[in-house]
């Protein structure tokens, strides 16, 4: 007998998945599924819930918070009785369930997956650390470091369970879905852990010589390893050469140019396949990370066809110019350090004879400094060393969080921040036309979630 599957009356795809209770009441209504008593009842439990939650969060007072804050507790309660409803098969169940169960019970079960996630990812990220690839690229290190240890640091799953505190600057090469809270940096941390995998597989120092190859300042830009690495491997395999040495001759470009310029986006994406496959084979791939490889060819294949119709595989496939590796520091992106052991630190700071130096010796993260900078008693002079020694990353942080309020009439800086954003301006104006439009493409690219 077949099973004739009944209709859902809610389509899945219709649901936001960063805002899924809100738009399943939203849809459930358009469509009339719920009655104004359910709604009734859903808005009074959701208020409950929200008075619960700010008695806990003033220790047990009853006393008013901030209308922010208030706003802030209500969405992370919603944010919470989400993770409950994903877990039901079809938005038609978690539907039932909310009309059948209290917001409370949903709140219970939902927080509970999210301690679940938590500690997945807590685990996931240890696993990540141990095995991490050596390379000088500031982005890389300081998302998959200090990032990450940031928001397990700050993250609440009580009060701000939909925050993410951290700016992905990285970008994982495969699309993560827009998420919310644990939720997105679960798969964040899954992506970039399964792209951080397949660079095992490959020598640091043969990673570090394709990137320069690719850019000579690499260490300072915002690109990703991953998609590097994988294209240039499938070019090896696709001419039968050893994908681990990552290693093309000026010959081979022009035969890969031969072969993807006359080919169909269809054909490339075969070509493409068959490669990765080949790839997962010889690498014996976990079964994620195979799965994430073969996801990454589509991709893979449309900047193929896109370079080599423009004559310019030379951009995707490279000579590797072997150069040896230098030294670096890479400044750290970890949490601030504790507000009383920031007050001392900043004592000794302004008392110091040598402000400049102090700062140097006494501040290792990039988070204090961008404080101290701001909170310390510094000279222009003094700003302008400092802002001297530090790295077009750092200088784009900067630029991004203080430059556009200097032209703006909505923001206003204090008289020490309007120091730091004039004496940070002064210095780009100071910098080459090349090394201002690379450090104005960094700024931008500098987006906080």
């Amino acid at each position: 007998m077949n099973e004739v599957s009944k209709k859902s009356q809610i389509d899945k795809n219709s649901l936001s998945q960063e805002f899924y209770f809100q738009t399943l009441i939203s849809e459930a209504r358009a469509k009339n599924l719920v009655s104004d008593s359910d709604i009734q009842r859903l808005q009074y439990e959701s208020l409950l819930l929200l008075k619960s939650k700010t008695r806990s969060y003033n220790g047990g007072e009853d006393s008013s918070i901030p209308k922010e804050v208030a706003e802030s507790i209500m969405t992370s309660n919603f944010f919470t009785i989400s993770m409950a409803l994903k877990a039901y098969e079809s938005p038609d169940a978690a539907l039932a369930a909310l009309k059948n169960l209290s917001l409370a019970s949903l709140y219970q079960k939902g927080h509970k997956r999210i301690q679940s996630k938590l500690i997945t990812s807590k685990v996931l990220h240890q696993k990540l650390l141990k095995q991490i690839i050596d390379t000088d690229n500031v982005f890389y290190q300081g998302t998959l470091v200090d990032a990450f240890k940031g928001f397990f640091k700050l993250y609440n799953p009580d009060f701000s369970a939909q925050e993410i505190h951290i700016t992905a600057d990285y970008v994982p090469y495969n699309p993560v879905p827009k998420l919310a809270g644990i939720e997105f940096i679960s798969s964040y941390l899954k992506a970039l852990y399964l792209e951080n995998l397949l660079l095992t597989y490959f020598s640091s120092e043969k990673i570090h010589q394709l990137l320069l190859s690719y850019q000579k300042n690499y260490q300072e830009m915002l690109i990703n390893i991953y998609e590097r690495v994988l294209i240039q491997a499938v070019g090896c395999v696709v001419l039968g050469k050893d994908f681990k040495n990552l290693e093309l001759a000026a010959a081979d470009l022009l035969q890969l140019q031969d072969l993807f310029s006359g080919m169909s986006k269809a054909d490339i994406l075969d070509v493409i396949m068959k490669a990765l496959q080949s790839i997962i084979i010889e690498l014996k791939c976990p079964q994620e990370l195979s799965d994430y490889l073969l996801e990454s060819a589509p991709a893979v294949a449309s900047t193929i066809e896109v370079e080599s119709i423009g004559q310019a595989l030379e951009n995707t496939f490279l000579v590797i110019k072997p150069e040896q590796r230098n030294s670096g520091i890479t400044v750290s992106m970890e949490a601030k350090m504790e507000d009383g052991h920031y007050r001392h630190v900043l004592q000794e700071i302004n008392e110091a004879e040598d402000k400049v130096a102090a700062i140097k010796e006494k501040i290792r993260t990039f988070s204090d400094l961008e404080d101290v900078l701001v909170d310390a008693d510094l000279t222009a002079s003094e700003i302008k060393d400092i802002l001297s020694s530090l790295s077009s990353p750092e200088l784009a942080f900067l630029s991004k969080n203080y430059l556009p309020a200097l032209d703006s009439d909505i923001f206003e800086l204090t008289e020490r921040e309007e120091r730091l954003a004039s004496g940070l301006q002064q210095l780009i104006s100071s910098l080459s036309e090349s090394e201002q439009k690379m450090l104005q493409e960094m700024t931008e690219a500098m987006t906080r979630l």
